[in-house]
């Protein structure tokens, strides 16, 4: 039986990504990685086997999913579900970052509990933020909720919440800053609006005593 050949009519890549998709008869027909799309050597006009060129490329897909993940991963750590998000982005088949975010989870070099462990502490003690702020943050690097939670408990318990705020906002006066605008800024970090509150009256308070000219004998 003679082969379905079709002609690759488009390549269509985003900017920023490597995700390209490959149309043949001005027809989206699949996804791929720009690094494996370098290796098949496809280009405008080629009348391929779709089969063929489907095979070719799922023989190749794992390897250069795997250098993609080990660069992102000596950038900085991430959770399983932050590196499996961004090979799939990148145009990787599904099953092949199922595969491979398994087999580094196994391997130790992606730990979500140590990520969650470092993310919170650097949101928390480093960047200052509080613990709603940081838990959305954590959401967005792909941390579960309940360990999000275990985390912050450890490092960022909620009975210090109000001291956290208030030290915030200490740091964070400005000689024009009214208590609305200092509490808008500290909610914005995370903090409740009723610590935010609490926090901002009382460092522009602190800030107004400080002020004050010595009296004269």
């Amino acid at each position: 039986m003679a082969a379905d050949l079709r002609t690759v009519t488009e390549i269509r890549g985003m900017r920023g990504s490597s995700r390209r998709t490959i149309y043949l008869d001005d027809e989206a027909w699949r996804a791929i990685a720009s690094p494996v799309l370098r290796q098949l050597g496809l280009a405008l006009g080629d009348v391929i086997d779709p089969s063929d060129i489907d095979a070719r490329a799922l023989a190749v897909e794992p390897e250069e999913a795997r250098a993609r993940a080990y660069r992102l991963l000596a950038y900085r750590e991430r959770s399983s579900t932050e590196l499996a998000d961004t090979l799939l982005a990148d145009g990787y088949p599904s099953s092949v970052v199922s595969e491979l975010t398994e087999d580094l989870v196994r391997s130790g070099l992606v730990d979500d509990e140590r990520f969650a462990r470092m993310l919170a502490h650097s949101l928390v003690s480093v960047r200052g933020l509080g613990r709603q702020r940081a838990l959305r943050e954590m959401a967005r690097k792909g941390v579960p909720d309940d360990l999000a939670m275990r985390e912050l408990d450890e490092c960022a318990p909620i009975p210090d919440e109000r001291t956290r705020a208030l030290n915030a906002a200490t740091r964070a006066v400005r000689s024009s800053d009214s208590v609305d605008r200092l509490t808008a800024r500290l909610v914005r970090r995370g903090f409740s609006f009723g610590d935010a509150r609490d926090a901002a009256e009382s460092a522009i308070s602190d800030r107004a005593d400080s002020a004050e000219p010595e009296g004269h004998l």
